[in-house]
């Protein structure tokens, strides 16, 4: 598999998932399981490197909440900006 064919496989994972938890769980249940990942990830320190992902991934969640757009290229930016920066 390329590395455009993995990118587009994420890149339709991520658009997924933000519908699906959108749906599932709607904003305030989402809010609370950001919560309760932040916590766990705080608590386990070789875990805590992540919590820059978390933190774009609710940003990028709460965007489409917001307007129902899907907007992969920003995110794909924002994943970039996080792992570029540690």
């Amino acid at each position: 598999m390329s590395k455009t064919e993995r990118l587009q496989q994420l890149t339709g994972y991520y658009a997924s998932s933000l519908v699906d938890s959108a749906t599932l769980y709607g904003q305030d249940g989402l809010k609370h399981e950001v919560t309760v990942f932040d916590q766990m990830l705080t608590l386990n320190k070789r875990l805590s490197g992540l919590k820059p992902l978390l933190a774009a991934h609710w940003r990028n969640q709460q965007r489409y909440l917001a307007n129902g757009k899907i907007d992969t290229t920003g995110w794909l930016e924002s994943c970039k900006q996080v792992t570029g920066s540690n």
